[in-house]
């Protein structure tokens, strides 16, 4: 975000200074492809910034990360939705997606889930999709279970 609102400054900076020379040289005919660049510059970063404000109305993140757990490497699937958005199967579908793409596509040989010992919501989402309660364990001083698929 940073370089882009750097290159916008830069870009802005040089329109500027290129009008300018038209009008101090008397030519402001000149000046109107500057003028006009300016124009739609600003339109250009207002329209940006305000899509950059616009927070994703389903998914915040959905992945597959590496993850340290017990001293073993694995590969989990992971995904947040806003809140209000809780209780209409995106979950679901999302870790059925997820799950099938990294067993089928990527072929992977496992994936795992890891869920609050107390969420039950997450864990019916990862049994929905295949996977089975491998154990109970600490993850960050938190009591979470492990659920696994294979392929």
């Amino acid at each position: 975000m940073a370089l882009s609102d750097l290159a916008y400054a830069g870009i802005f900076y040089h329109l500027l200074l290129a009008g300018l020379a038209h009008v101090a040289i008397r030519k402001p005919s000149g000046a109107l492809p500057a003028m006009v660049g300016l124009a739609l510059l600003a339109t250009s970063f207002v329209t940006q910034n305000a899509a950059r404000e616009v927070p994703s109305p389903y998914v915040h993140v959905a992945i597959f990360r590496h993850i340290l757990v017990d001293g073993t490497d694995e590969i989990e699937i992971a995904y947040t939705f806003k809140r209000s958005l809780w209780g209409q199967g995106l979950a679901s579908e999302t870790a059925a997606a997820l799950t099938s793409i990294g067993l089928s596509q990527l072929e992977l040989p496992s994936l795992i889930g890891l869920a609050f010992v107390g969420n039950g919501a997450s864990r019916r989402v990862l049994e929905k999709s295949n996977y089975v309660l491998e154990k109970s364990t600490t993850h960050h001083g938190e009591d979470v279970v492990i659920y696994r698929a294979r392929r």
